[in-house]
């Protein structure tokens, strides 16, 4: 006898879609990156001026979750959470991580401030005095 799936009604064959099995697991991905992705969408980044301010909010976000580094001219913002959950028999362990980087080129590195209050991670870049850009046009012959 064949293993194949029938159909109850009229004992027809229904033959495996692989096709199928694809987009299942495409809809996985796309969702885990979606959900990997998701601090992106409570970000702001805004140019006051003076001084650039960057925040974001992310439910649960705590001081030891937060890695802020500044490397080559570049701020690194660095979130890992971790969330385990155990009910009687069932144990779950989430993790999510994000990263993002900025220019400091114009910015007073030994001024830069953060702080953490309800959820909302706010980073304060003030701007350097002056700012000399070394620009100018080169002739093509």
């Amino acid at each position: 006898m064949s293993n194949l799936p029938t159909d109850r009604n009229n004992n027809s064959v229904t033959p495996f879609n692989f096709f199928n099995l694809f987009d299942q697991l495409e809809n996985m991905v796309i969702n885990s990156f979606q959900s990997a992705l998701a601090p992106i969408n409570n970000t702001a980044f805004e140019d006051k001026g003076n001084e650039y301010v960057f925040t974001l909010t992310l439910k649960n976000l705590k001081r030891e979750d937060i890695q802020l580094n500044v490397e080559n001219q570049q701020l690194i913002l660095t979130i890992h959470q971790s969330l385990n959950t155990t009910e009687d028999s069932f144990q779950s362990y989430q993790s999510q991580s994000f990263s993002q980087a900025f220019s400091l080129y114009d910015v007073d590195v030994d001024q830069i401030t953060a702080t953490l209050k309800d959820d909302t991670l706010t980073i304060i870049l003030p701007k350097l005095e002056t700012v000399v850009l070394n620009r100018r046009t080169i002739d093509i012959k």
